[in-house]
């Protein structure tokens, strides 16, 4: 569990991974705080707030990121993912957001996901289109937040 701690702070704890979500990274407090947050959220049973590890083959990998699929506070299902920058360029954030597309529309009763990310971001911008989303709106904020969302069904 401890391994799991230091690979959950070492992927929060980098600027780049963090830049296009909280905008500054984690603190060893911060950390321990959302892997205990996400921890509670399953214990609970709270089907609203699905965080999965991702590692590459096995359990006895290190931890390489994280993708969540969240009911938002608009009640829309968003999905989000959060890579080391050593697996970035590899096809992986597309894999894993075709893998959570097929398990929304495929195995439980969404009809719809989101996803949003800021205008700058070109790599997420790529993987949302790639995977099918189209851009919905614009939020003029600091930033240029962008609002993707994908419906229905895989191709």
């Amino acid at each position: 569990m401890e391994t799991d701690f230091e690979e959950f702070h070492q992927l929060h704890s980098d600027i780049r991974v963090m830049k296009y979500t909280t905008g500054k990274v984690y603190t060893r407090n911060q950390s321990q705080s959302s892997l205990d947050d996400i921890v509670r959220s399953y214990s609970r049973n709270n089907k609203k707030v699905n965080v999965w590890a991702v590692r590459l083959k096995s359990k006895e990998q290190p931890l390489i990121g994280t993708c969540a699929l969240i009911s938002n506070e608009h009640k829309e299902w968003e999905v989000g993912y959060r890579l080391m920058p050593s697996f970035w360029g590899m096809g992986l954030a597309t894999e894993l957001l075709l893998k959570l597309e097929f398990y929304c529309f495929k195995t439980h009763d969404i009809n719809m996901i989101v996803g949003y990310t800021y205008s700058e971001n070109k790599a997420s911008i790529k993987v949302l289109t790639r995977c099918g989303f189209e851009i919905d709106r614009t939020y003029k904020k600091p930033g240029d937040l962008r609002y993707y969302k994908r419906c229905t069904s895989l191709r």
